[in-house]
C-alpha cells in the first residue's frame, strides 16, 4: 500500500450524528440514562409515599440534573460545536502513508506521525481517530474513494493501533 487520500467537507447533519454517536458511546448514555431514570422514579415514589421530605427532593434534584447533562451533552453540543467552529465547515485533505498522516484544511497544513493517535474505532458510516479521551478525528466513509481505499485505511489502522483498532 502506498497512500490514501480522502477529500470531503462535513456537512452539519453529517457531523451532528457522528458527535452523537460517539458522545453516545464516550458518555454511556445507555447506563447513565437508566440510572437517571431509576433515581428519578425512586425520588417520586418516596415523594409519593412520605411526601416531600428532604431526601426525596434531593434525589429527585440529582437525578433531573443528571438527565438533564446527558441530554445537553448528547443533542444540544454538537450543534453548538459545528455552529461555532469554522473548522467543521472546511475542506479536509487527508493522505494516510504507513509513516504520516497529511492534515489540510484551510488553516492547517501539516504532517502527524501516526504516534499522535493511539487508537480507533469504526461505524458504518465513519472511522474515528483518537489521540486521547477528549480529542477525535472523524473521517466518513464517503470520502474514501473506492472500496479498496477502505479496505486498505481498515488494514493500516489494524497495522497501526493493533488491538486499539475497535470494531463497532
Amino acid at each position: 500500500m502506498t497512500e490514501i487520500e480522502v477529500v470531503f467537507t462535513y456537512s452539519k447533519q453529517e457531523f451532528i450524528r457522528a458527535m452523537r454517536r460517539y458522545l453516545r458511546t464516550r458518555l454511556r448514555f445507555v447506563p447513565f440514562s437508566i440510572i437517571g431514570a431509576v433515581l428519578l422514579a425512586a425520588s417520586i415514589v418516596f415523594l409519593l409515599t412520605d411526601g416531600p421530605t428532604i431526601y426525596s427532593l434531593t434525589l429527585m434534584i440529582l437525578s433531573s440534573i443528571l438527565i438533564l447533562i446527558l441530554l445537553l451533552g448528547i443533542f444540544y453540543m454538537p450543534v453548538v460545536a459545528y455552529n461555532s467552529q469554522s473548522k467543521y465547515k472546511d475542506e479536509y485533505r487527508l493522505k494516510f502513508t504507513p509513516g504520516h498522516i497529511y492534515f489540510k484544511t484551510a488553516a492547517i497544513d501539516s504532517t502527524i506521525g501516526w504516534e499522535f493517535y493511539g487508537s480507533s474505532w469504526e461505524t458504518d458510516e465513519f472511522y474515528y481517530l483518537f489521540n486521547t479521551r477528549r480529542s477525535v478525528s472523524i473521517i466518513p466513509k464517503r470520502a474514501f474513494k473506492s472500496d479498496s481505499d477502505l479496505s486498505g485505511f481498515a488494514r493500516l489502522l489494524s497495522e497501526k493501533f493493533g488491538g486499539n483498532a475497535v470494531q463497532k
